[in-house]
């Protein structure tokens, strides 16, 4: 398993991953609707677990958080990830 994604979904899950947030991303400068919220809830909250998945196992995965993977997941990436989840849900209205 790779950061808890099992190994044959790991490449298509990747290679779907900046698709799918540069389409969220998108969706969050339309005015009038919040899909790219509720988007952006689901990828932030998947992201969240990983990231508990990864501490409470005591995996010290590397964190490609905003394209790089220099340093592992720590509970500050936890917390971040908890603040934008917030911001995510308060987006959806």
């Amino acid at each position: 398993m790779t950061a808890g994604v099992p190994k044959p979904l790991a490449r298509p899950l990747a290679a779907l991953l900046a698709p799918v947030e540069l389409f969220t991303a998108v969706l969050l400068v339309v005015p009038g609707q919040a899909v790219g919220a509720w988007l952006a809830v689901g990828l932030t909250s998947a992201f969240t677990g990983f990231v508990a998945a990864n501490l409470t196992t005591g995996r010290r995965a590397p964190c490609p958080c905003f394209g790089t993977a220099t340093h592992p997941v720590t509970g500050w990436t936890l917390l971040r990830n908890v603040a934008l989840l917030a911001l995510a849900v308060i987006a959806t209205g």
